[in-house]
């Protein structure tokens, strides 16, 4: 178990950083303000699950297709 497992999220001017903490890897993105919470947590999820998978040798592929992922389908995302 991991001490400082969590999330947070840090609002500066109009930006927002979003961490996502996991055995002792950091996870961040940084969006507008107004983009809210849900989908940058939903990215950095995503991204952190790949990343835990050891399958990372076209981590930078997959990185950047998720990034446009996010950003281009972030009004159609539903959360089960």
């Amino acid at each position: 178990s991991y001490e400082y497992d969590n999330k947070y999220n840090l609002n500066i001017f109009s930006f927002s950083f979003h961490v996502l903490v996991e055995k002792n890897i950091v996870f961040i993105c940084l969006t507008k303000k107004e983009t809210g919470n849900r989908i940058p947590f939903l990215f950095l999820n995503d991204i952190k699950s790949k990343y835990f998978e050891g399958d990372t040798e076209d981590f930078e592929i997959y990185l950047s297709n998720k990034m446009k992922f996010y950003t281009t389908t972030n009004k159609t995302i539903k959360v089960q």
